[in-house]
C-alpha cells in the first residue's frame, strides 16, 4: 500500500517471532564453534560466527541495525593486535556485552569492559548459563506508569 508508514500493522496483525537476541562469535576452533551454537540455540539465540576481529567491527558498528547484543570472543584464538582492535567497538560506541573465552589479560578485561571471563576448558553447559547470567535472553518489562497526583 502506497502512503502507509512500513511499521503500522492493522490490529490483530501477528508479526514473526524474532529471537530474544543476537549473538556474534569469533573464533578459529571449529569444535568450540559446535559446542556454543549447541548452548545457544536452547536459548533460542540467533548467532552469526566470524574468524577475524575485522568482521567483528564492520557487523556491530558498520552495519545497519539490527545487531548483535553480545560479542563472544576466543581470545585463545586472538593475536595481541587482534585485541587492541577490538577496543574500536568500544570507542566507537558499542555497548553490547563480551563474553570472554580462554586467556584473558586482566587489563584487557577491565578496558573492554567484558561482563563475564569464562577460562578453558568450557565446563558443561557454562556458556549457556553465562549468557543467561548477561541477561541477553530477558524480556523487556513494562515501566511503570507516575501519576502526577495533584
Amino acid at each position: 500500500m502506497a502512503g502507509r508508514h512500513p511499521y503500522v500493522r492493522a490490529r490483530g496483525t501477528v508479526t514473526p517471532r524474532e529471537a530474544p537476541g543476537r549473538a556474534l562469535l569469533v573464533t578459529t576452533d571449529i569444535e568450540l564453534q559446535g559446542m556454543i551454537e549447541q548452548e545457544l540455540a536452547v536459548l533460542e539465540i540467533d548467532l552469526k560466527v566470524v574468524r577475524s576481529v575485522a568482521p567483528v567491527i564492520a557487523a556491530l558498528i558498520d552495519d545497519p541495525p539490527p545487531r548483535a547484543q553480545l560479542l563472544l570472543a576466543d581470545f585463545d584464538a586472538l593475536s595481541p593486535g587482534d585485541v587492541v582492535q577490538l577496543h574500536d567497538l568500544r570507542e566507537r560506541g558499542w555497548f553490547g556485552a563480551i563474553l570472554g573465552l580462554g586467556r584473558v589479560p586482566a587489563e584487557f578485561g577491565t578496558s573492554l569492559q567484558i561482563r563475564r571471563i569464562l577460562p578453558r576448558p568450557l565446563a558443561g553447559d557454562a556458556v549457556r548459563r553465562a549468557v543467561a547470567a548477561i541477561g541477553l535472553v530477558d524480556r523487556t518489562r513494562r515501566i511503570a506508569t507516575l501519576r502526577n497526583e495533584q
